[in-house]
């Protein structure tokens, strides 16, 4: 949020900024001529004392500032009914004494803010994010308020259980200015991932042929989702840190900082506390994000869900039944995959011949969903004897594959993934990359003129 104080006495200002913290990013300004010049700035709130140069001066600011947008507090130590009543008819919000703006100015912000914040309604929980759990929904709603307080706000949860879906579902209901800006940081490598964050300049680094803007600037007044932070390294955690408290950052191979005033949600599949425990993640980062936290329990805690979810799901005429028994084997299933489970076993049902899922359909499910998620194994005696059969390397080359794509099941992160299984970047693409890839990978390995000879 940005906050504009127009004060004579620097002081009084410069206390309310203290008191504010590094949540806000605060403007100061000690005449109306140089409060004149923060109109550009468009503040969120703007504080006017009324006795600035002249005498009541500060009335004249009133207006302005309100038809940018901003909320208008003024502070006097005037007293006097007509005063007051001046101030109300050029359009400030809220008057008050000016002795208790220092202490009270988080009190004053919540009153002049809040009122008209939008809070989430009931429909949300069967229409977006679908749940009849009274605990979640509070938690949903708690965190929400928070967002609408400027609180950063900290996700977590299995996979699978709606973090993105919840981010998504906050900045349209938050009706910001700016847009919900969303960068899956496992999925980013970890030398790219600057670049796609706060951007940078042609020519910063090769291959920087057009300038760039970062995720950050994009989500100017609106909302950053940074999704599985838990992958980002210690230093780009330091960077964010930096950006998260100042609202300024440097694009890469930039001498000007750039300003967004963007409100921050991040999301873990894994405890941040426990990373912390184990050096991976930096406690002064965690304690900026988790300003609001909002845990998000897996399905098998809440089965309640899992009707009204598959409801959700069907999009189709065709209307679905479970049966006693399948209602009871749902509600003691684990729904490992969450939602994103449910979803299948929907799409499985609305498959079946008839709308009556049986027992056994449901047996059947749980059966093909094992296949599917469950990896082969295999014992070191048909290694050994398909070794014989098609030759060491090859079989070699296939377990690798096997690794790799079992390991990519759990982490889509190609750079975590090689850094993991200690692998180059050219192993990696020659046993599960595209053919072209490959091809590019032994090239690498066994030169140009040996791999065409391979090829003849």
């Amino acid at each position: 949020m940005k906050v504009v104080i127009i004060d004579d006495d620097i002081l009084v200002s410069r206390l309310v900024k203290q008191n504010l913290g590094t949540g806000y990013q605060t403007l100061l300004a000690s005449s109306a001529k140089e409060g004149m010049k923060l109109l550009s700035e468009k503040p969120d709130l703007v504080i006017i004392d009324l006795d600035l140069e002249e005498r009541l001066l500060g009335l004249s600011l009133i207006e302005p500032f309100k038809k940018t947008g901003a909320k208008t507090v003024v502070v006097s130590n005037h007293d006097e009914e007509s005063v007051i009543e001046k101030c109300y008819e050029a359009g400030c919000d809220i008057f008050y004494s000016k002795g208790v703006l220092a202490d009270s100015i988080h009190q004053i912000i919540n009153d002049i803010l809040l009122k008209d914040q939008p809070v989430l309604s009931e429909t949300v929980f069967t229409d977006k994010y679908v749940t009849v759990d009274t605990n979640l929904k509070n938690d949903i709603k708690r965190a929400f308020k928070g967002l609408m307080q400027s609180s950063n706000v900290l996700i977590s949860g299995e996979t699978g259980t709606g973090k993105s879906e919840v981010a998504k579902l906050f900045h349209e209901e938050a009706k910001l200015k700016g847009e919900f800006v969303a960068i899956n940081c496992a999925s980013i490598p970890k030398e790219l991932l600057e670049s796609e964050l706060f951007g940078h300049t042609k020519g910063s680094f090769t291959g920087a042929v057009n300038a760039k803007t970062g995720k950050l600037k994009l989500a100017d007044n609106g909302i950053l989702f940074l999704d599985e932070i838990n992958s980002m390294s210690l230093d780009m955690q330091a960077k964010l840190l930096k950006a998260v408290e100042e609202k300024k950052f440097y694009p890469v191979g930039a001498e000007r900082m750039v300003e967004s005033s963007f409100r921050l949600i991040a999301a873990s599949n894994e405890n941040l506390f426990e990373l912390v425990a184990q050096g991976r993640f930096r406690l002064d980062l965690l304690q900026r994000l988790c300003g609001t936290m909002l845990e998000l329990s897996p399905i098998r805690e809440r089965t309640s869900d899992v009707a009204p979810i598959m409801k959700f799901f069907n999009k189709t005429q065709k209307k679905i039944f479970l049966d006693a028994k399948v209602k009871e084997m749902v509600s003691q299933y684990d729904w490992k995959g969450n939602t994103r489970e449910v979803k299948r076993f929907t799409e499985y049902c609305l498959n079946l011949n008839g709308g009556k899922v049986t027992e056994t359909d449901f047996k059947t499910f749980i059966n093909l969903n094992k296949a599917e998620t469950t990896p082969v194994t295999r014992d070191l005696s048909f290694w050994i004897k398909e070794s014989l059969e098609k030759g060491l390397d090859a079989v070699t080359d296939e377990f690798r594959k096997n690794i790799i794509s079992e390991v990519m099941k759990s982490n889509a992160n190609v750079t975590t993934v090689m850094k993991d299984l200690q692998i180059s970047t050219r192993q990696f693409y020659k046993h599960v990359g595209n053919k072209k890839n490959k091809e590019n990978a032994l090239v690498q390995e066994l030169g140009s003129q040996e791999y065409e000879n391979q090829l003849q």
